[in-house]
């Protein structure tokens, strides 16, 4: 019996609180698409597997090399993200910087997009 095990709330109810584009649309639509991408990844989870296996059968040297090489290349890698990450972090910074004073000139009025 499923409809005993569901939380009792306006959702649950079929209620609707509100016009077109509420919050309980909303998180329906975002709950729907989150689940579509994880879906995506691991599909591609399967599929990178498969073609590992693949490569294993094929050429059995070159995938235990790879299996071997992708740690190290992924700690390889990491100094690189984190510089990526900062230069991201101080590029915004400054960008936020040179646009405050039209934000300000703006008012509190103006319409966000």
């Amino acid at each position: 019996m499923l409809g005993a095990t569901r939380a009792a709330g306006p959702e649950s109810a079929g209620i609707n609180s509100g016009p077109e584009g509420t919050s309980l649309q909303v998180n329906a639509a975002a709950r729907q698409e989150a689940q579509g991408q994880d879906l995506v990844e691991g599909i591609e989870t399967v599929l990178t597997f498969l073609l590992w296996l693949v490569l294993l059968v094929l050429a059995w040297p070159l995938a235990i090399i790879a299996l071997i090489l992708y740690p190290i290349l992924w700690l390889v890698s990491l100094p690189l993200r984190l510089i990526g990450i900062s230069v991201k972090g101080v590029l915004e910074l400054i960008k936020a910087i040179i646009l405050l004073p039209g934000r300000v000139l703006r008012g509190p009025g103006a319409v966000r997009r």
